[in-house]
């Protein structure tokens, strides 16, 4: 029948403890230092893998990695969080999401060429992702590498 008059928190112990898969572990040991992005802070905080729960989650063949921060300004407990863990690099070819244009169903980008003005090409989407403040999407399908777009 008795409740908690205070609770107490050692900052120094606060850590992120994120499921990574099995595929993705391996990749643990060619790293030093990780980003982690909270919801409160726009930019990353640094963190280290200290430790690694020896048994996977047999549902999602995961194991829980916990993850130490270097700066522990602004963290409180429950607090949420991703943990970014960098894989193999692959060459994409994006341009700016300014750059197509939507009809419909179908999107297209002007493509230049030396020879005459420009043509409006078909181009399968793929990924999003932020590059210098600016919106960039893959191109899947329906354009080279090499040819130019017209920009907006």
């Amino acid at each position: 029948m008795g409740a908690n008059l205070i609770s107490i928190y050692n900052p120094n112990s606060l850590r992120l403890e994120a499921a990574i898969s099995e595929s993705v572990l391996p990749k643990l040991a060619d790293t030093d230092q990780f980003d982690i992005v909270l919801d409160t802070n726009s930019h990353p905080l640094k963190a280290r893998a200290q430790e690694i729960e020896p048994a996977a989650d047999a549902a999602s063949r995961s194991f829980t990695v916990k993850f130490g921060f270097d700066e522990k300004e602004g963290l409180y407990p429950g607090m949420f969080g991703r943990v970014s863990v960098p894989l193999d690099t692959v060459e994409v070819l994006a341009v700016p999401q300014d750059a197509v244009i939507s009809r419909g169903q179908l999107r297209y980008v002007h493509v230049q060429h030396p020879e005459k003005n420009e043509d409006m090409r078909i181009v399968r989407l793929g990924e999003t992702f932020q590059h210098n403040n600016e919106e960039w999407v893959t191109i899947s399908a329906g354009l080279n590498k090499g040819e130019r777009i017209r920009l907006p």
